[in-house]
């Protein structure tokens, strides 16, 4: 039978030596907050940015929010 605290032991340790570092980093916290955040959610701020009706203008756009967020990572992406 396995140790599960073993399990948890290995999580911590990489946790610890590649995730929490990452998130230390600028890079990585202004590239979340931008690409993900900001650009990948432009689906739900967009239409209240618009100032229109969120039923009728949310149908024929959800593709053009879809490559939005797609495009906008892809630049951030770049830019880094």
């Amino acid at each position: 039978m396995v140790n599960t605290s073993d399990h948890f032991k290995v999580l911590h340790e990489h946790y610890e030596a590649v995730i929490r570092p990452s998130f230390q980093n600028i890079r990585v916290i202004s590239y979340v907050l931008i690409a993900v955040v900001f650009v990948g959610g432009a689906g739900i701020w967009m239409p209240w940015a618009k100032e229109s009706n969120i039923s009728a203008w949310l149908p024929g756009s959800t593709v053009f929010t879809y490559s939005f967020a797609l495009l906008g990572s892809i630049i951030c992406n770049r830019l880094y």
